[in-house]
């Protein structure tokens, strides 16, 4: 059952803290569940692997998610210090810089997006932003 295989899980983690393999599970298993829970789950694998980039992009994703995104930015600018590149981080912070009206901000982040888009829906989504941009910073 459920229950059993969470404490198999968090055993599992107690045993071997630096295997992201059962954080992975557990935060898959509370997301739609209770995502405090999801959180405490990926906020405990970042105190063991602080520069593990899944873990970092899904606690951003989860603050995205709740509108939250304040709380989102060191997230994603620690994504950035690990890879400057990284089209998930600089499409975000773009996006939140957008809604805070910080034109320069947002478009240095979604133009380094643009370079880092590396599928058709990406460079769509960022398309899409800079004109969400250009109309925000127009006046």
């Amino acid at each position: 059952d459920n229950q059993s295989a969470e404490r198999l899980l968090w055993e599992a983690i107690n045993i071997n803290p630096t295997n992201p393999q059962p954080y992975a599970l557990l935060a898959n298993y509370y997301r739609p569940l209770d995502r405090g829970k999801e959180l405490d789950v990926l906020s405990k694998h970042l105190a063991v692997n602080p520069s593990s980039r899944d873990t970092l992009e899904s606690i951003a994703q989860l603050f995205i998610d709740q509108k939250r995104h304040d709380e989102a930015v060191p997230y994603l600018e620690r994504l950035l210090a690990l890879d400057g590149g990284d089209f998930f981080a600089n499409y975000n912070l773009g996006q939140i810089y957008r809604s805070k009206n910080e034109c320069g901000r947002a478009r240095s982040h979604l133009d380094a997006a643009r370079l880092a888009a590396s599928s058709s829906e990406e460079v769509k989504a960022v398309e899409t932003a800079f004109r969400a941009l250009d109309q925000t910073c127009a006046g």
